[in-house]
Parts: C-alpha cells; sequence; structure tokens
C-alpha cells in the first residue's frame, strides 16, 4: 500500500487505522520516530504494538473495574475513554 502523497514528505508521523484498529498509513516520520517499517506494519499491527503490554494490560484492568464492563487488553484500551484535543480556529 502506498501513503498518500501528503504524508511522504511530512515531517510528523502520521499513523492511521481502519475501524478495526489495524494501522493502514505508517509514514516515513513514524518509521523514524517507532523505529519500524512500513511494510511490518501496515495492516498487520494496531498502535498497541507501540505501548508496553504490562501498562496495556493495567490500563485494561482498570477500565474494566471502572467501567463495570470487560475491556479486552490492546487496542480497545486505547481508544475506550480516549480523550481528544481539538484546535478550534478562531473567527
Amino acid at each position: 500500500m502506498t501513503h498518500p502523497s501528503f504524508t511522504v514528505q511530512c515531517h510528523y508521523s502520521i499513523i492511521t487505522t481502519n475501524l478495526d484498529g489495524i494501522i493502514q498509513v505508517f509514514n516515513q516520520g513514524a518509521e523514524q520516530m517507532l523505529g519500524y517499517s512500513m511494510g511490518e506494519i501496515v495492516g498487520q499491527a494496531t498502535p498497541a504494538i507501540f505501548c508496553d503490554d504490562r501498562e496495556i494490560a493495567e490500563r485494561a484492568v482498570t477500565l474494566s473495574t471502572e467501567l463495570e464492563r470487560d475491556i479486552p487488553a490492546g487496542f480497545a484500551v486505547l481508544t475506550t475513554k480516549a480523550s481528544r484535543h481539538w484546535t478550534v480556529k478562531e473567527g
């Protein structure tokens, strides 16, 4: 899979996923920052691969207790109760 042209010469790490969390775009900035090649990641992994397994497991337990439902360790931990910061344009 090739990257959309806007991601190739970007000075930032860009990673996108599908609705199941599988990485679809992993640009050169992401390769440099995280040490994985696009071929290793795209279509095969979720962003949870970049996190400490123990920390993901601990967060799954915390979320499961807090929400009173099972939150499996993995991508769901990253998206359940995820905070979002939006930049709002002025004017």
